[in-house]
């Protein structure tokens, strides 16, 4: 079974509308709080050294895509501070987020990490304001590109999938369907969605209709 949709951009961006609040085609959702902080060693940093960011967000976008295993975001940043130096930014920072939109239950949280930070922009020349993009994937992809597994696997595909993601040790929910018949695998060296990707590419349900793997912002699609 596949969606409809493709693709689906959810955005925010508080200078489309007064004061920043509201929903309206450039406003899809409301961020509630926007922290950055670091994870070292497995383990997360003083919530005392967090850094709110709420303030300085101008622009969010999240993208979900069936034909992207995981969901992606670009955030721009009017940075008066100079967090980016201060801090730093440097890739790895965490991104926690808070959310709401219509329709849905407010307090919606999701966690990116910081892989990439945009051309840096002074916005001001007598002070150190500048902009600039951050780009996001999330802690699950981070994880992935630095995890190889080399083991053996054997089940349904489905029941395969679900034991990959164990290797990322991911908590993102999982909306599965049954996958029909059994599999054996063995990984080479590969990163554990490159296992997923393996699966759903060989899935098939009970009436023979292949399989996708995606994510949206409630969770991880295989079916």
């Amino acid at each position: 079974t596949k969606p409809a949709d493709t693709k689906t951009t959810a955005k925010t961006n508080p200078a489309q509308t007064p004061n920043g609040q509201g929903f309206s085609q450039y406003n899809q959702i409301k961020i509630d709080s926007f922290w950055l902080y670091r994870v070292v060693d497995g383990t997360v940093q003083d919530e005392n050294k967090w850094i709110d960011m709420t303030p300085f967000h101008q622009e969010l976008n999240i993208f979900e895509d069936i034909a992207s295993q995981t969901l992606s975001a670009q955030l721009l940043v009017a940075d008066p501070v100079n967090i980016a130096d201060r801090f730093p930014i440097v890739g790895g920072e965490r991104i926690k987020l808070t959310y709401s939109n219509p329709g849905f239950t407010n307090g919606n949280t999701l966690e990116f990490v910081v892989y990439k930070i945009g051309e840096r922009i002074r916005t001001d020349s007598k002070t150190k304001s500048q902009a600039y993009w951050l780009y996001l994937c999330t802690v699950d992809r981070w994880v992935d590109v630095n995890t190889d597994v080399s083991k053996s696997y054997a089940g349904n595909y489905t029941e395969i999938m679900r034991s990959c993601l164990t290797e990322i040790q991911s908590a993102t929910p999982i909306d599965a369907a049954d996958s029909t018949g059994n599999a054996a695998f063995v990984s080479p060296y590969w990163s554990p969605l490159k296992c997923v990707s393996f699966c759903a590419k060989r899935a098939v349900d009970a009436e023979d209709s292949p399989f996708l793997f995606w994510e949206t912002v409630t969770g991880y699609k295989f079916k």
